[in-house]
């Protein structure tokens, strides 16, 4: 069977196309036309070498276009798995038969424990068997899409038992076909430990907060609880130790549950939790004893009250600074306002010279308080400027006498005194790196001695920092004027000054100090009783302060060394 295409070369040459016609043709024509028919066949067949050369370069530009988006899609592929697996969440997909996909992210193997393609859902969530008919025709029902999604989903399980003590939160989306149909469901897996972990502080913090009020406006009663606690603990252990027979197990149960009820009042959110705890154990069993079983109660019995105990005692002791103090005596005690004591005193007979009167007994008995508790409190403000420096200062050291005062006696004197211990810790204590160079303890050290005289207290207040330099201060002094008794000061000791109102050494002020008015303060506050302070210095060594503090007639002079 001829071709078309060499038909048409034929009638091109020839002027006909059926093969019979060529034979009617002269020679001189057959001759003539047959070049032309060559030529004509050349050419065809020139133009189909370039079709096909044509159709080759097509070919391979398709297939490199094909390698192109092949690489593109897996380049794509490779950065969406990365984006999905980036966001530390565990994704899946779930058929309508509640098999697991092979598309999950990298995280599912971390949250959910399990390597999840071709597996039930039911596995992998962990679903118990008692559930496992409930989770299907829940899913069954969210597959039906009847009902609104987001809604319906939160019926299913909404968080994973992770062995590792996570807290593993789960959430579901609807995957939709083309048709608006739910095609999969996807399951979203998110790690929330670090969340929850901070809502469990917060509570804590909340529930600490609450201790420390309620105790505080209940001091009395909370004494009178830790009474009643550990009485109780002792008849529990003695009733357990004779045996549970007729009433003794519900004294205990009694004092259990008191136990519980007081202890959530005040906010002992561990005791009230183990108590509760030990209130269901205990009911198991007597469950147990019902149904005929024989049960050793004595052991489950003495380890819960044990516990308890520990729990209670425990809390008692992380919150030491506040209670124990308060139930350090068994005696009640009674709060009395500081100006009803006053008022009572002064209806006290006083005696003249050096005879101690009723008044004074009573003053030092009831409103007077050591020297040494005033002072001990500077401690706090100096830590906290060293933590301001990033400095380390060890605890204030107290020595000396302890003489009684009445601290409202004296004004706002110790309000001014602070700027004492806040100018050591910012200016005279060095830091770490400074003291490690200089030879000296990496801690600073801060020491108070107390001396009683016959009508005052002297307190000596000594640094081991970087002393004070004089000449700074000689330089202060030339840029002020000075009132003929300044000057007088600064002529017998150059220190005095740093006790003037706006003097201060220190290039930089800080928030802390260095705009020389805390120790003028502290000066003038003196004054107003007669006191007085002053102060020396050796560069590089030590600072010392020594403030002259007055007795006023209320105060008692009592020395307890």
């Amino acid at each position: 069977m001829r071709s078309k295409r060499l038909s048409r070369q034929i009638k091109k040459a020839f002027g006909t196309e059926e093969t019979e016609g060529l034979f009617a043709l002269k020679v001189d024509d057959w001759t003539s036309k047959f070049d032309c028919f060559l030529q004509s066949v050349d050419e065809a067949y020139q133009q189909l070498e370039e079709r096909e050369q044509m159709a080759q370069r097509n070919m391979e530009l398709s297939g490199a276009e094909l390698t192109l988006a092949n690489s593109r899609l897996f380049a794509m592929n490779q950065a969406f798995d990365a984006m999905l697996n980036s966001l530390g969440q565990g994704f899946l997909l779930v058929s309508k038969d509640g098999i697991c996909q092979d598309i999950y992210s990298k995280a599912c193997e971390t949250l959910l424990e399990i390597q999840p393609a071709g597996k039930s859902i039911i596995e992998v969530l962990k679903v118990s068997e008692a559930k496992a008919s409930i989770f299907t025709d829940w899913l069954e029902i969210l597959f039906r899409d009847a009902l609104d999604f987001a809604e319906f989903s939160r019926l299913g399980p909404q968080s994973f038992a992770h062995s590792g003590g996570r807290f593993i939160s789960l959430e579901y989306k609807p995957v939709r076909g083309r048709n608006g149909d739910i095609d999969f469901v996807m399951v979203i897996a998110t790690d929330i430990s670090k969340e929850m972990l901070a809502t469990r502080r917060a509570e804590n913090l909340q529930a600490q907060a609450n201790f420390i009020t309620n105790i505080v406006q209940n001091k009395e009663r909370f004494r009178q609880f830790v009474k009643e606690f550990r009485g109780s603990v002792i008849e529990c252990n003695e009733l357990i130790a004779l045996g549970i027979e007729g009433d003794s197990l519900n004294t205990i149960k009694q004092r259990i549950h008191g136990i519980k009820g007081t202890s959530g009042t005040f906010g002992m959110v561990h005791v009230h939790e183990k108590a509760n705890e030990f209130e269901s154990q205990i009911a198991a069993q007597e469950v147990e004893r019902n149904n005929h079983s024989v049960v050793n109660m004595r052991p489950i019995l003495s380890r819960g009250i044990a516990e308890i105990q520990q729990t209670f005692e425990e809390c008692l002791q992380q919150n030491a600074d506040l209670v124990s103090e308060l139930i350090a005596t068994q005696e009640p005690h009674r709060e009395i306002a500081l100006s009803r004591l006053r008022k009572f005193s002064d209806l006290l007979p006083s005696s003249a010279g050096s005879q101690r009167s009723l008044r004074h007994e009573f003053i030092e008995s009831f409103v007077a308080v050591p020297i040494s508790e005033i002072l001990t409190h500077f401690n706090v403000s100096l830590q906290q400027v060293a933590r301001h420096f990033n400095k380390k200062i060890g605890p204030v050291q107290i020595s000396g006498d302890d003489p009684h005062l009445v601290p409202e006696d004296f004004g706002r004197l110790w309000d001014d005194l602070e700027h004492v211990f806040r100018n050591i810790g910012d200016h005279g204590i060095e830091s770490p790196e400074q003291r490690s160079a200089l030879g000296k303890p990496e801690f600073g050290l801060v020491q108070i001695k107390v001396k009683l005289l016959d009508d005052a207290v002297q307190i000596f207040i000594k640094d081991d920092g970087a002393g004070i330099d004089v000449a700074k201060v000689s330089s202060a002094i030339s840029r002020k004027i000075l009132s003929p008794e300044d000057q007088a000061l600064v002529e017998k000791n150059p220190l005095e000054a740093i006790f003037f109102s706006g003097l201060s050494t220190v290039d930089k002020v800080s928030t802390i100090s260095g705009r020389g008015i805390g120790l003028c303060a502290v000066r003038s506050s003196l004054g107003k009783f007669g006191g007085s302070i002053s102060v020396k210095s050796q560069i590089g060594q030590s600072t010392e302060f020594s403030i002259l503090l007055p007795l006023n007639f209320n105060s008692p002079r009592k020395s307890t060394t």
